[in-house]
């Protein structure tokens, strides 16, 4: 799991099989919702909402972000810093243990 200053707060990213769930029923496939060339902020705030939300309800946390919430708190020059954030967070996600 990873983490990013987002709006001057700290946030955990979980990427896990309902992620990826809701990651494919919106996009597809994961290729597709990582390329950022084209929907490049729909899908930064949809993946990051996600990856939040998902870290918040693995560790009991009842707090909830939307994606609307996640482009009022993520100021411009942050947007690098989430995007390396979910890419770790996915290559973690999907790379084989052991």
């Amino acid at each position: 799991m990873h983490t990013v200053m987002i709006g001057g707060k700290e946030y955990t990213f979980r990427c896990d099989v309902n992620a990826y769930e809701e990651i494919i029923g919106k996009y597809g496939d994961l290729k597709e919702a990582v390329d950022m060339e084209t929907g490049e902020t729909e899908k930064l705030k949809f993946l990051t909402a996600l990856f939040i939300n998902e870290h918040n309800y693995f560790t009991g946390n009842s707090d909830r972000v939307t994606e609307k919430q996640v482009g009022a708190m993520m100021l411009p020059y942050e947007r690098a810093a989430v995007y390396k954030a979910i890419m770790e967070t996915v290559n973690d996600a999907f790379a084989p243990k052991n």
